[in-house]
């Protein structure tokens, strides 16, 4: 099923077609959107996963950097977070050169029978986590999405100003599809619409599947029950310790 839209919400394209566009030579560097719960970490990771996993010489290099640590941190938080997990050849005689030289390797991309493609596909978690002044973090992110040699992804809860990417958006789950996943498991949609409407988030919907897998039973809420996630959460935590009892 499609679980993104652009940020006009006019255009559906399924995750694999996502993922497939991002390293194509027509490819774009893009900001996924999505509020809290509706699992843009998970997405990331999932993009890695679904790259190559052995080295090869026309595929690009997968990064993975959480934004969280970033506190006026300067203009080359990134590169520096790049640098920090690679390993250097002797005549590399500083830091500087260094990033001269990672910079210089970014600068041109792929050559192909696929076409151009990027020479590395970077992962950044959390803009919407990133603490202090985001202008220099901004300018970072738009100096490296216009590297020939980059392709990135931010996520955010929010589009972020300054960034200027596609923005993609991450989707709630039909209710339809909610049912179907549920059905999947054994588990009934439940008759609370509260609940119903909780459970189009991946997030709470994957809380309340554990909820009852190790609870082992189906749960049940009145209608008029107020404030249906703190009671869902009150059951998962109570399921959890049932089940370290046993």
């Amino acid at each position: 099923a499609g679980i993104c839209e652009d940020g006009d919400g006019e255009k559906m394209m399924k995750f694999e077609e996502l993922c497939h566009s991002l390293i194509s030579e027509n490819g774009s560097s893009v900001m996924l959107v999505g509020e809290g719960g509706m699992g843009k970490t998970t997405a990331l990771l999932r993009m890695a996963y679904l790259q190559d996993i052995r080295y090869s010489a026309v595929s690009p290099a997968v990064i993975y950097i959480s934004l969280y640590g970033w506190n006026n941190s300067g203009g080359d938080y990134i590169v520096n977070k790049i640098l920090e997990s690679l390993r250097f050849k002797p005549e590399t005689s500083s830091i500087e050169t260094a990033r001269y030289e990672l910079i210089r390797l970014l600068s041109a991309p792929i050559y192909s029978r696929f076409g151009e493609r990027p020479k590395v596909l970077l992962l950044l978690d959390g803009w919407n986590e990133a603490s202090g002044d985001p202008a220099p973090l901004a300018e970072e992110i738009v100096r490296l999405a216009g590297m020939p040699g980059v392709r990135l992804v931010a996520a955010s809860r929010s589009p972020a100003a300054g960034v200027g990417l596609i923005e993609v958006k991450l989707r709630m789950l039909e209710e339809a599809e909610t049912a179907d996943i549920l059905s999947k498991k054994g588990i009934l949609l439940p008759e609370n619409q509260e609940l119903r409407q909780l459970l189009r988030t991946p997030m709470m919907l994957s809380i309340y599947i554990k909820t009852v897998s190790e609870g082992r039973k189906q749960i049940f809420m009145e209608e008029q029950e107020q404030n249906s996630q703190d009671r869902m959460l009150s059951l998962y935590l109570g399921a959890l310790l049932e089940k370290e009892k046993q």
